[in-house]
């Protein structure tokens, strides 16, 4: 509560109080030295008001000795924070502040008092309360009614009072109280009332009120075309028309939506809407146009009113399809300061195409130069800069055709004056949002490009803020258009963008806009209703709404039937009554509270016991979907529901006229299409009962001519050979074959069935509309024969056509396998092949780098695994193991193929997988450069002293002869345990053949003769020189091993394959060199498999001691757990010496021709023509000449020097020999076709014999093209 006032004394009471004695005088005491509030208008602790007028007067004590004095107050409206006055002598007795607070809650006077000769500061203070007396009652009315502002007023006098609706309606007042018109709110019925000085510097605590506002009109729409304002007919006597529609809501605000005829108009300006019309000139009557408004997204009012526009070719105006606007300066009366203004206007063209039009602009008599527009834009902005006379100027602006008529014009009158005073505040003319109306804009976009368009006609537009953040000039506009991108949420109030625009003199101008950003709900489940509705039947549907901004939609029925319902989940329930029969129209309208839509859709009603009219059981559907001229004839018996219509019935029949009539014999229409008929027809069919009431079907029938063959074609990507094989030689993956079905006959009267009379092709696709379906044949499947897969289409007909499609995979290498000359006559089966390649017989660049990509495979396209255990393309030689499940006997057909996978293939070399544990390997080195075991149990070996040296088979081992041990393994139980028989394999290449050598011995405790632990051994010269020796025991019980010998079969300084066979089972040894068994025994060993308990240790090249050094080299030792039989161990010594012939390696051309690249060109051996390098790669080192004889011309390679050999007698090219290509194939002396290719002739004949000079391009053997060089 405010305080007493109160009267402080200080001055006069408190010197008596401190210095009443004889001795001191208290005026001169600086303690005494101090400012005194005499009166204040309030007491401390008090609460006030805000915009109070509040006082303090301040007198002095000892006013001599107070140097300065300071008030502090925060959030004063009257001075800022502080106040310093400083006293320089006696002066006035008494001091008066004024307080008024704008800030609501604790505030603090702050009196300092600064006492002369010293620095000592006293402080009093005083806190405050302040309060806000603002209060609006709540309000609850309609839009555009009389609605009463009225607060508890503040005290000041210069305040003014602020109501704020949102949206932005504000009201502002100098009074506590007044009536104005609300026309638009926020839609949280949630408004804010505020006080303020005039200046709007000081601002107070905004007070919340309530208020609800309804709207139950919809918008306004009125015609505002030249002299038919007002009106609903309108006259025009152009082809091309705008109807121009002011359509507003309350207030004059934007609508929400407005549409013509049922769509969005196409151009707004401001509040007035244009709906083109064309082809007027052909309008009898008069056109109606439908315009249907809604007001807000929250309301949604809607207006709908009709148009009529007729046509009068008297009534032509060219200019009506053109509008010209002056924007700035916007009004006629303008005063300017200064001389030189600017026009800123817009050209509507409303004609729907382009226009080229000049805008001619003058003031009084003098012309500007035109602005050009030719653009088919709607809206077309101009531009232009005059000079202004002193006092009234007159302002033409014309639109003038090429013709240089006038279409529209338009003028203005302003003033210049340029000692005027500027007391006039700019003009915001236009506010767009991406070029559209700014105010009430809905987009979904997150941001808009805002821009002013604003006009000063006194000292110019000094700048434009919106929401206070500075609005940047564009290029083009000279200081009367500002932008600024700016951001959008999505937000039921709308994003509220207040625009102000200050001149030079401060003066100013603000426009409000709201902007939504919103996604409009759509629908993503229509309603579905049946035909016809049944009365007394619960018809029950769904409509589904979704919206992208996850916004509540309410959904409701706009229209409909009575006890129709829709609820918020739109669900659809409705059982009509026998009032409900016939036709109704539903409408549901749904809204996110942005944006309103509306959906509709009829239903027909019909009673269930309505049984006096008659309606057909047949359907439409029952009558077929086509018919062949000549072929079929229509036959369908008519039939009616039994419970309704009065018999008898009388049944009818008919076509369009031009069309073959129909027939009805009794109940049975007939009809047989011509050929003049083809193409979709509709058949009436009707019943009438005996009081003339009917039902009619309406089939559309299509007749098509009589049924045409279909023909087959095909399309792929395989390379195609000159015969029409398919050539899936460098294929890698399953190929599509694309068939396409091609039938002159209407689509929807043909079906095609599709047979593949193959294995080796899948159907992977059904015949698709365009009659495409495809096939798959992959290249695995495809042999290095012929294959011929059969593709056969065929109509409903039974008109068939047939592709025969004949496929070919030729390897690019097969390696032949000749057991026969190897000399071996039983079948080997899971065996190891070595395969050889060198530069003689394989072109190692086609190949990746380390043979990544080399692929083996049978004809059958079996994949055969493989280990490469040396690959050196610079030394031209390689080594690899090929699996083979079966080796034929004494075969020399036998062959598998080789190829290459290409791209970015990985090696899939792996030696577990050639010698694997199921085929009896238990260990098999290579003894390379590593010492790894390639068989899967890993028993990889410890080099000691051996060393790398080149092997029989890539690199071997070389033993010195020294003792010690030289490659040893460690202790392996696991190696041949358990098994029935032991075989060891080995090369070797001795210095000796004298001194004891062991070479390979698994074995333990073993010095120089057998002992207990002792199981395989093979030794050389033990007991004799030239002596090979197999020995070992079965089990650890068994003291004495056993052994067998083969005498006199080595050479010193060569290789020999050396192979014994301990067969426990059977009692025997045997003992193989190079291939050929040199010893066998029967000897008793103690038991029929090997021990499984004895920890073994595998030495190579010494006994365990180290003993027994063998002097040389060995290579591919190999240990099996079974007894290999004799074919495999001479296949092994025939296809793994390095002089054998049992394995070949032929290249594959396209004919499937097989040779070997050393019988491919026999004629070339003598060095006197050659093909370069055996590999065939290389560029062939001939040319060719066309000779003409008497057998006809004859095409002859050239050799060096002057030598020549026909190789297409009697096919060269006939008649002279001319520029071109002469395809050839030639043969070696034994008639295979080993080349093929193309010459081609190049200059002119000399003697009318032979060309100057051909090239030749050949494929070799499978390579690519190579060109020959040229002769002349």
């Amino acid at each position: 509560m405010r305080g007493i006032k109160k009267t402080l004394l200080l001055a006069c009471t408190m010197p008596l109080a401190l210095v009443c004695t004889r001795d001191t005088n208290p005026f001169g005491d600086v303690a005494n030295a101090r400012v005194v509030a005499e009166r204040m208008t309030f007491s401390a602790r008090d609460t006030v008001t805000i915009f109070d007028e509040d006082t303090v007067d301040i007198v002095l004590a000892v006013a001599d000795l107070v140097d300065s004095f300071l008030i502090e107050a925060e959030k004063n409206r009257y001075f800022s924070d502080s106040m310093v006055v400083r006293w320089g002598g006696q002066g006035e007795s008494l001091y008066r502040f004024f307080f008024s607070f704008y800030d609501t809650g604790w505030h603090e006077i702050a009196i300092r008092t600064y006492r002369g000769g010293s620095d000592e500061e006293l402080t009093e203070r005083i806190r405050l309360y302040a309060v806000s007396p603002l209060a609006q009652s709540s309000i609850d009315a309609l839009f555009g009614e009389t609605v009463y502002l009225e607060t508890p007023a503040v005290a000041s006098a210069d305040a003014q009072y602020h109501w704020d609706f949102g949206r932005g309606t504000v009201f502002n007042s100098p009074r506590p109280a007044d009536t104005v018109e609300v026309f638009d709110a926020s839609y949280s019925d949630s408004g804010w009332l505020w006080v303020s000085d005039l200046t709007g510097a000081y601002i107070s605590p905004k007070t919340h009120f309530p208020f609800s506002f309804d709207d139950r009109k919809g918008p306004t729409i009125v015609c505002v075309n030249e002299g038919y304002v007002n009106e609903d007919t309108v006259m025009t006597g152009n082809a091309t028309f705008g109807l121009r529609l002011k359509i507003f809501d309350r207030g004059e605000q934007a609508v929400y939506e407005a549409t013509a005829d049922g769509a969005p108009f196409p151009q707004v300006q401001d509040l007035v809407h244009i709906k083109m019309l064309y082809r007027m000139d052909t309008v009898s009557t008069y056109r109606a146009v439908v315009i249907s408004a809604t007001d807000d997204a929250r309301h949604l009012n809607r207006t709908v009113d009709t148009f009529y526009v007729g046509y009068d070719a008297s009534l032509a105006n060219p200019g009506e399809a053109v509008q010209l606007d002056l924007l700035v300066p916007p009004g006629d009366s303008a005063s300017f300061t200064s001389r030189s203004r600017y026009l800123f206007g817009v050209l509507w063209n409303y004609t729907n195409d382009s226009v080229d039009l000049d805008i001619d602009v003058t003031v009084g008599d003098s012309a500007y130069p035109s602005v050009e527009i030719a653009d088919s834009a709607v809206r077309n902005e101009w531009y232009q800069t005059v000079m202004l006379s002193p006092g009234y100027n007159t302002i033409l602006i014309r639109a003038i055709d090429a013709a240089g008529d006038t279409l529209e014009d338009t003028s203005v009158t302003v003033i210049y004056d340029a000692a005027a005073a500027d007391t006039v505040p700019p003009q915001i003319v236009e506010v767009t949002a991406d070029g559209e109306p700014a105010d009430r804009r809905y987009t979904p976009d997150t941001s808009v490009y805002l821009r002013a368009i604003v006009f000063d006609e006194g000292s110019g537009v000094q700048g434009v803020t919106q929401n206070t953040r500075s609005m940047q000039p564009p290029t083009e506009g000279a200081g009367y258009i500002w932008g600024d991108l700016v951001s959008l949420q999505h937000r039921k109030s709308g994003n509220t963008f207040v625009v102000v625009a200050r001149d030079k003199e401060g003066l100013g101008d603000t426009a409000t806009v709201v902007i939504f950003n919103n996604n409009p709900p759509v629908i993503v489940n229509e309603p579905d209703p049946p035909f016809p509705l049944l009365v007394g039947r619960t018809y029950s549907d769904r409509i589904s709404i979704d919206d992208a901004d996850r916004d509540t939609v309410i959904i409701n029925l706009r229209t409909g039937p009575d006890n129709f319902t829709v609820d918020a989940w739109g669900n659809i329930s409705w059982t009509p009554t026998i009032k409900d029969t016939g036709a109704k129209n539903i409408e549901i309208q749904f809204t996110d509270g942005y944006e309103p839509q509306y959906y509709s859709f009829d239903v027909v009603v019909r009673d269930t016991a309505d049984t006096s009219m008659p309606a057909f059981e047949t359907t439409e559907e029952d009558f077929p979907a086509f018919l062949e001229v000549g072929a079929d004839a229509l036959a369908e018996t008519l039939s009616v529901a039994g419970d309704r219509g009065t018999p008898p019935f009388t049944f009818g029949a008919s076509a369009p006229a031009g069309i073959t009539q129909p027939s009805v014999s009794g109940e049975v229409v007939r009809w047989i299409p011509q050929i003049t008929d083809t193409g979709f027809q509709r058949l009436y069919a009707t019943v009438t009962d005996s009081f003339e009431r009917g039902d009619t079907l309406v089939p559309i029938i299509l007749v098509v001519g009589p049924n045409q063959p279909c023909t087959l074609s095909l399309a792929h990507g395989v390379d195609t050979l000159s015969d029409g094989l398919l050539d899936f030689t460098n294929v890698a993956s399953a190929e599509t074959l694309t068939f396409t079905i091609h039938d002159p006959d209407h689509p929807l009267s043909e079906n095609h069935t599709v047979s593949v009379g193959s294995s080796k092709a899948e159907v992977v696709s059904d015949v698709d509309s365009a009659g495409r379906f495809d096939i798959v044949v992959s290249p695995a499947s495809v042999s290095a024969d012929t294959d011929t897969v059969v593709v056969a289409a065929a109509d409903r007909a039974g008109n068939t056509d047939t592709i025969t499609v004949r496929m070919f995979r030729n390897a690019p290498y097969k390696v032949y396998v000749n057991t026969a000359s190897a000399g071996v006559s039983e079948d080997v089966y899971g065996f190891p092949l070595l395969l050889r390649l060198t530069s003689s017989n394989f072109d190692f660049s086609r190949a990746q780098s380390g043979g990544l990509d080399v692929r083996f495979k049978k004809p059958d396209g079996t994949i055969l695994p493989h280990e490469i255990e040396r690959w050196d393309a610079g030394a031209g030689k390689a080594e690899i193991w090929v699996r083979i499940d079966t080796v034929k006997g004494d075969n020399s057909t036998q062959y598998f193929e080789m190829h290459f996978a290409g791209g970015d293939a990985s090696s899939t070399s792996d030696g577990a997988a050639v010698f694997d544990t199921t085929d009896g390997f238990e260990a098999v080195w290579h003894l390379g450069g590593q010492l790894d075991d390639a068989s899967p149990k890993a028993m990889d070996l410890t080099n000691v002293s051996s060393q790398e040296q080149s092997g029989i088979i890539g690199t071997a081992r070389y033993f010195d002869g020294t003792t010690g041990k030289k490659i040893e393994a460690p202790d392996r139980p696991e190696i041949v345990a358990g098994v029935p028989a032991v075989t060891l394999t080995a090369w070797i290449k001795t210095e000796s053949l004298s001194a004891q050598q062991a070479v390979v011995g698994i074995a333990k405790n073993n010095s120089g003769s057998a002992t207990t632990d002792s199981r395989a051994s093979i030794e050389i010269n033990d007991g004799a020189s030239n002596r090979v020796r197999v020995l070992g025991r079965a089990s650890d019980a068994e003291v004495d091993f056993e052994w067998v010998d083969a005498d006199g079969a080595l050479t010193v300084d060569t290789w020999h394959h050396v192979a014994g066979v301990l067969h426990y089972a059977k009692d025997s040894l045997f003992v193989y060199v190079d291939g050929v068994l040199k010893g066998s025994d029967e000897d008793d060993f103690s038991q029929n498999t090997t021990s499984e308990t004895a920890s073994e240790e595998i030495t190579i090249g010494s006994e365990e001691q180290g003993g027994q050094g063998f002097a040389g080299l060995i290579d591919e030792l190999r240990v099996s757990g079974v007894r290999r039989p004799a074919a495999w161990i001479k296949l092994s010594y025939e296809t793994q010496k390095s002089t054998g012939t049992a394995v070949t390696v032929h290249y594959q051309d396209e004919y499937g021709a097989r040779q070997s690249i050393s019988q491919v060109c026999p004629a070339f051996r003598d060095g006197s023509c050659r093909a370069g390098p055996p590999g065939m790669h290389q560029r062939l080192q001939s040319v060719c000449r066309c000779i003409a004889g008497a057998g006809g011309r004859t095409l002859q390679q050239l050799c060096r020097p002057g030598q020549h050999r026909d190789i297409l007698p009697g096919n060269a090219p006939r008649g002279p020999c001319r520029g071109g290509a002469y395809r050839f194939r030639g043969s070696t002396s034994a008639g295979q076709p080993f080349l093929r290719g193309y010459y081609s002739c190049f200059g002119q004949e000399t003697g009318g014999r032979h060309p100057s000079s051909f090239s030749a391009r050949h494929r070799l053997a499978g390579h690519r093209d190579t060109d020959l060089p040229q002769s002349r």
